[in-house]
Formats: structure tokens, C-alpha cells, sequence
């Protein structure tokens, strides 16, 4: 059995697909892999619901991933050629945003008992408050960050802004001015194999760090 062309055909497979169906693909494997290895190095186990809750939000981010592509030929389309523009602009831009979008998520997660029901509920339950009670758009605006922002961990979130507008800054220079076009989405999904893992081992710090504070920290005995 010929092991490496094996590999082979299924890296070719892989690369024929629509851009979508790899980013998708690519998330499913990615972020499960990295929830479980951010447990292994801070507690020395794995929790298989976190692993599971990761699982099923990854199709989220394997969107997430595609857009976040898109927006680099965009940029590239109606902006600016420019490899350092298209990068900025694009994917590190929004990236932010998908980052704290991740943090959230795992921060509510963290307090909900990872129950994907309880993240969806949380989301909807921006739109739900009194408005005369909480004097309209005010009203919405504190409940909107009491739902989302008041979830990101400031101190992690810094720290993943910062790897976003410098290493991910020089990736993304690269990407666009040295790899050839066909092969971009490829380059961006390789540093996902250390970006992802890092991001989730910052995000299981600052989890615990949120639920801690609203006093709903789980146990880890």
C-alpha cells in the first residue's frame, strides 16, 4: 500500500474542493484538536464536552475562515493591490472581530455547562429586555455588551489583537505578494494549525478568568 500517494490523492481531493467545503473541513479538524490540546497543557486532561462544544461550533468558524478570505479579495478587488492593504484591511481586520466573536462564545460556554442551546438563548436574549425599563437604545447598548462584550477577557483578547496586526500582518504581506493565487487559502489554513491552538489556550485562560468573576466558575479538581 502506497501510503504517501494515498496522502497525496487526498491532498489533491482536498484542494479541487470549493473554498467553503475546505475551510469547513479544515475547522471541523482544527478546532476540536486545539480545545483539547489547550486542556492537555493547562490541566494536564481533556474535557471531552468543551472538546465536543468546540465540534459543534466549528461549521461557525469554518464560515468565519471563508469570509474572512473573501474579504482579502475584496480588499484586492475594490481597494487596493497592495499585499500590506489587503491583509490589514482584510482578513486581520475582521479577524479581530472572529476573534472576539471565539472568545465570547467559549466565555459563555464556560458558564452555560456547554450546552450550545444556552449560547444560542444568550444571543437571542440581546433582543429581549424591557425597553421601557431600560430606556431604548441605551437599554439595548447595555444589554448588548452584557451579553457579548462584557464576555471577551480584555488582558487575552489584547494578546490575540496584538498576534493579529504583526505576525498575522507579515503572513498575510506574504500571501498576497509571494503565493500564488490558487494556493492562498491553503497558506492561511496551514497557520491555522498554530494560530487556533494558541488562540484556544489564551481563551481557556480567559474563560475562567470571566466566570470566575461572575462567580459561575466550574470546578477543576
Amino acid at each position: 500500500m502506497d501510503i504517501g500517494g494515498m496522502v497525496n490523492d487526498l491532498y489533491v481531493s482536498y484542494q479541487n474542493l470549493p473554498g467553503i467545503y475546505q475551510s469547513l473541513i479544515t475547522a471541523e479538524v482544527v478546532f476540536p484538536i486545539a480545545e483539547a490540546i489547550s486542556h492537555l497543557v493547562v490541566d494536564r486532561k481533556v474535557d471531552w464536552k468543551k472538546v465536543v462544544y468546540s465540534a459543534k461550533l466549528a461549521p461557525v468558524y469554518g464560515v468565519c475562515i471563508e469570509g474572512l478570505v473573501t474579504s482579502g479579495e475584496l480588499v484586492g478587488e475594490y481597494i487596493s493591490e497592495n499585499p500590506l492593504v489587503q491583509g490589514a484591511l482584510g482578513p486581520n481586520f475582521w479577524g479581530n472581530l472572529v476573534n472576539a466573536f471565539f472568545f465570547i462564545n467559549n466565555s459563555i460556554g464556560e458558564k452555560k455547562d456547554y450546552k450550545v442551546k444556552e449560547l444560542i438563548r444568550n444571543y437571542i436574549d440581546i433582543f429581549r429586555y424591557d425597553r421601557n425599563q431600560k430606556k431604548g437604545l441605551r437599554g439595548f447598548w447595555k444589554n448588548f455588551k452584557e451579553k457579548t462584550v462584557s464576555n471577551i477577557p480584555f488582558k487575552e483578547y489584547l494578546k490575540a489583537t496584538i498576534g493579529t496586526v504583526t505576525v498575522w500582518n507579515a503572513l498575510q504581506y506574504v500571501n498576497y505578494n509571494t503565493i500564488p493565487e490558487d494556493m492562498r487559502v491553503a497558506f492561511m489554513q496551514a497557520n491555522l494549525l498554530w494560530w487556533v491552538p494558541t488562540l484556544t489556550w489564551l481563551s481557556l485562560k480567559g474563560r475562567r478568568k470571566v466566570a470566575d468573576r461572575d462567580g459561575l466558575l466550574d470546578s477543576f479538581d
